[in-house]
């Protein structure tokens, strides 16, 4: 991934979380929205080529107050076995890099 985003002109594209966006906006930096939506779309590519072989795409998850900038969400993927879910979050992460992957209960009381 990191060769495409390189060759694309996104490798030094960061995420930048909406409360951090709002308040210290960097132009071209994306927001946990549009890392949310990638992630998203790239797990449903990984999918229906068959590479998803324990986990499925389950809805993504917010946490936090809009009101207070203070908001955050992230792509979710569930294991097949066991129901349980993970956050793939790469807002903090280049484009192309390894996105942060928690147990969603513990992401949900992350700041």
């Amino acid at each position: 991934m990191v060769r495409e985003a390189r060759r694309v002109g996104g490798r030094n594209r960061q995420g930048d979380c909406a409360h951090h966006a709002a308040l210290h906006a960097r132009p071209g930096a994306f927001d946990c929205f549009d890392k949310t939506h990638n992630a998203t779309e790239l797990l449903a590519l990984l999918a229906h080529y068959g590479l998803l072989h324990h986990h499925v795409i389950d809805v993504p998850q917010s946490r936090g107050l809009v009101i207070d900038f203070r908001h955050h969400t992230t792509a979710v993927i569930r294991e097949k076995a066991n129901s349980k879910r993970w956050s793939v979050d790469g807002w903090t992460r280049n484009n192309g890099e390894v996105p942060d992957i928690f147990p969603i209960e513990e992401w949900a009381k992350m700041d």
